[in-house]
Protein backbone atom coordinates (compact mmCIF):
# COMPACT_ATOMS: atom_id res chain seq x y z
CA UNK A 1 0.00 0.00 0.00
CA UNK A 2 1.10 3.33 -1.11
CA UNK A 3 0.60 5.79 1.98
CA UNK A 4 -1.88 8.90 1.24
CA UNK A 5 0.96 11.59 1.91
CA UNK A 6 3.26 13.53 0.25
CA UNK A 7 5.95 10.77 -0.41
CA UNK A 8 3.16 8.50 -1.28
CA UNK A 9 1.70 11.13 -4.00
CA UNK A 10 5.69 11.25 -5.18
CA UNK A 11 5.47 7.62 -5.52
CA UNK A 12 2.66 7.83 -7.12
CA UNK A 13 3.99 9.88 -9.38
CA UNK A 14 7.05 8.05 -9.98
CA UNK A 15 5.10 4.98 -10.68
CA UNK A 16 2.52 6.38 -13.33
CA UNK A 17 6.01 7.59 -15.20
CA UNK A 18 7.45 3.81 -15.28
CA UNK A 19 4.42 2.61 -16.66
CA UNK A 20 3.97 5.42 -19.24
CA UNK A 21 7.61 4.35 -20.17
CA UNK A 22 6.25 0.54 -20.14
CA UNK A 23 3.83 1.15 -22.61
CA UNK A 24 6.27 2.99 -25.29
CA UNK A 25 8.53 -0.73 -24.77
CA UNK A 26 11.27 2.10 -22.42
CA UNK A 27 11.30 -0.04 -19.64
CA UNK A 28 14.70 0.61 -18.75
CA UNK A 29 14.22 4.53 -19.37
CA UNK A 30 15.36 6.54 -15.67
CA UNK A 31 12.59 8.13 -13.88
CA UNK A 32 13.69 10.73 -11.68
CA UNK A 33 13.37 9.56 -7.69
CA UNK A 34 13.11 12.88 -5.50
CA UNK A 35 15.11 12.67 -2.08
CA UNK A 36 11.48 11.89 -0.36
CA UNK A 37 11.37 8.51 -1.08
CA UNK A 38 12.99 7.14 1.58
CA UNK A 39 13.80 3.62 0.26
CA UNK A 40 14.93 3.74 -3.73
CA UNK A 41 14.67 0.55 -4.35
CA UNK A 42 11.48 0.22 -5.13
CA UNK A 43 11.67 1.90 -7.94
CA UNK A 44 13.77 -0.78 -9.13
CA UNK A 45 11.44 -3.48 -7.68
CA UNK A 46 8.42 -1.56 -9.52
CA UNK A 47 10.17 -1.59 -12.85
CA UNK A 48 10.67 -5.68 -12.42
CA UNK A 49 7.22 -6.28 -11.28
CA UNK A 50 6.00 -4.10 -14.64
CA UNK A 51 8.54 -5.44 -17.33
CA UNK A 52 7.14 -9.11 -16.26
CA UNK A 53 3.57 -8.03 -16.61
CA UNK A 54 4.03 -6.60 -19.65
CA UNK A 55 6.20 -9.48 -20.89
CA UNK A 56 3.18 -11.85 -20.04
CA UNK A 57 0.09 -10.25 -21.24
CA UNK A 58 0.37 -6.40 -20.66
CA UNK A 59 1.93 -5.77 -24.42
CA UNK A 60 -1.28 -6.97 -25.54
CA UNK A 61 -3.59 -5.58 -23.33
CA UNK A 62 -2.07 -1.38 -22.86
CA UNK A 63 -1.10 0.56 -26.11
CA UNK A 64 0.44 3.77 -26.07
CA UNK A 65 -2.52 6.86 -26.50
CA UNK A 66 -0.79 7.91 -30.25
CA UNK A 67 -1.07 4.12 -31.12
CA UNK A 68 -4.59 3.86 -29.80
CA UNK A 69 -5.48 6.80 -32.28
CA UNK A 70 -4.52 4.94 -35.04
CA UNK A 71 -7.09 2.29 -34.56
Amino acid sequence: MIPKTRSGKTLRRVLRELLDNAVHGEFEKEVQVPATVEDKSVVDVARKKIKEYFDEKGAQIHKATEVRAKL
